[in-house]
Order: structure tokens, then sequence, then C-alpha cells
């Protein structure tokens, strides 16, 4: 009887959630994986994203612009406070696919497709989240700047090539006012199925 091993392979790029223009993450502080270069994808988690808001990225194509895209995404994120967190408040992370490439059209949750405030569309926040994926939650310690949280956040499976992700401050404290620091990553899981022994 032969036997096949499935393993992940590494070094497959994925995408970085965060404001292009002022990111620069160093130290602890970075999520991303060092041995390849992520798609970039505009996400502003500064001082817009207060106490229980929450913001909208701009539309991500998972394919890169083909028709192929990961079945499944380990999702990584790093916040900075402006004060401290009460210890085990949370930050959101929420995924609306969509079929279309359109910045507007085919959208969970009513969302925009652009990088913006997201206040429910015209239902109210929570029944506007309700209505996309959730991936999971960052567990916050009760640590402002400079101390930057970085946290596993979950694995998800989309099931569109297209989406927008969806960050939620469930804190009572507001984020840093840059973004110097903060991103959310989806590092692609693909299987390598190895040859029969």
């Amino acid at each position: 009887m032969t036997t096949q091993a499935v393993l992940k392979k590494d070094g497959v790029a994925g995408f970085l959630f965060s404001n292009a223009a002022e990111y620069a993450a160093v130290d602890l502080g970075d999520i991303e994986n060092t041995d390849t270069t992520p798609t970039a994808v505009q996400l502003d988690l500064g001082a817009t994203v207060g106490t229980l808001t929450a913001r909208e990225a701009t539309k991500c194509d998972l394919g890169n612009g083909t028709a192929f895209y990961p079945m499944e995404f380990a999702v990584y994120a790093s916040i900075e406070f402006a004060t401290a967190p009460t210890t085990g408040e949370t930050v959101d992370f929420y995924w609306s696919p969509s079929h279309s490439a359109t910045a507007g059209k085919g959208n969970m949750g009513q969302l925009t497709g652009t990088d913006a405030a997201y206040a429910g569309g015209a239902a109210e926040l929570l029944e506007g989240l309700a209505q996309m994926m959730f991936i999971g939650s960052m567990v916050c310690s009760a640590d402002a700047t400079t101390f930057v949280q970085t946290a596993f956040i979950g694995v998800f499976s989309p099931p569109d090539r297209y989406g927008s992700l969806v960050v939620r401050n469930s804190t009572s404290v507001s984020y840093h006012s840059d973004a110097v620091e903060m991103a959310v990553a989806f590092e692609p899981i693909i299987p390598d199925v190895q040859a029969a022994v």
C-alpha cells in the first residue's frame, strides 16, 4: 500500500492590508512573510477607527488577476492603540465575499469596496457585520503605544475570488493616530501533495 503526504507549501505570496502611504512595520510589529512580497491592499487603520467603529478595505482580488485563488488563508494582524484597552477586549475581523470585481457590486453588508469607514450600510453596524463571514478576533492586552499588539486571528476559506476585509474596533479606546505599524496579513495555505511512497 502506498501513501502520500500532504504538506503546506511555503513561500507563496499573500496579501497585506495596510495604509501603503505610511506602513513601515519593524521588529515585533512586522507580520509579513519575509520570504515573499505580498500584494498590497489599501486599508487605513489610523485614528479614523475609534471605539466601537469599523473600517473596510479596498476590494481584493484573491486570484491576483487569475481565475484561481487559494482555498484557505491564515490571517494575522498588528494593531497599535493610543491608550491601553482593557485586557480581554477585542478587535474583530470579517470578510465580505463577492462574485464581482467591481468595487461597489455584489458585496455582503452593503460595502462600498473602497477604503473607508464602515457603519453598516443601510443597516446598523452590527447588522451589517452579521451579513459577512466572521474570521476571528484579536484578544487585546492592556498595552498602548509604543507597543504593537500582534496576533493570529484565524483560518478562513473564502467562497468567492473577490471580497473586502472589515475590521471592527470593539475596544473602549481608539487606535493610534497613525497606521505605521498596523496591518492585516493573509497568508495562503497551499497544499503540496508529495509523491507516493
